[in-house]
């Protein structure tokens, strides 16, 4: 589940690797670098994940920057999990245990693999554990309390949130999938780790499922295309 991942952006043509380790490039016309600029948009991009309880969508601005001429975005396989009160709504941003906010109870972030549970009998106490039944490529939270969950991955060699559930979850078990999709888009005043709803009208999905790299790029007319 682990591995280096990486965009680039540069005039008109740019990479995406997607493998286990891997770097990539994303490109945007230079028309659209000054005019993006101008209007205060900024490049964002998300991360697609699946719970077992609603299809594949990503929720939460996993990265933001100022739009270039050459832009690069670098993640790893690498994730970590809590349960938080906290619920989904968009345009706020996520709360992490270093965060400030004294409403919002956390449990803690621990790192987590394929085939774990994060395990949380009652707020005070958690664990990560094996777990075969649940499927490769997945991991899951088994809460005692009525929780939502918060994901993060490491992207620029930090861990930010990708991902919060849509409510909180009564106790039971919660599988969670990463899906090998990430999205792509411009928009003004977005703050990284921001709470978002799909509707974005002009967005770049690329499956990164059967490649090892991409290419992607922002044209002129104002279409992504990929190579």
């Amino acid at each position: 589940m682990r591995g280096r991942r990486e965009i680039h952006s540069e005039p008109r043509v740019s990479s995406l690797p997607v493998s286990d380790s891997s770097p990539g490039r994303q490109a945007t016309d230079p028309y659209w670098v000054d005019k993006f600029n101008d209007g205060g948009y900024q490049i964002v991009m998300a991360m697609c994940f699946k719970d077992n309880v609603g299809s594949a969508n990503y929720n939460v601005a996993a990265s933001t920057g100022m739009v270039g001429p050459l832009m690069v975005a670098s993640w790893v396989d690498d994730y970590q999990i809590t349960g938080s009160t906290q619920t989904f709504r968009a345009g706020t941003q996520v709360i992490l245990p270093d965060g400030d906010c004294d409403t919002i109870a956390i449990s803690g972030l621990e790192s987590i693999a394929s085939q774990q549970v994060y395990v949380l009998p009652r707020w005070s106490t958690h664990h990560v554990e094996d777990d075969k039944s649940v499927q490769k490529g997945s991991f899951a939270l088994r809460n005692g309390v009525t929780a939502s969950a918060v994901v993060t991955m490491l992207m620029e060699g930090k861990y930010l949130p990708i991902y919060i559930s849509p409510f909180e979850f009564p106790p039971g078990q919660t599988v969670f999938t990463p899906v090998p999709r990430v999205v792509f888009w411009f928009q003004p005043a977005l703050a990284q780790s921001t709470m978002i709803t799909k509707g974005q009208e002009t967005t770049c999905e690329v499956d990164m499922s059967a490649t090892a790299s991409a290419t992607i790029s922002f044209d002129r007319e104002g279409k992504w295309n990929r190579k």
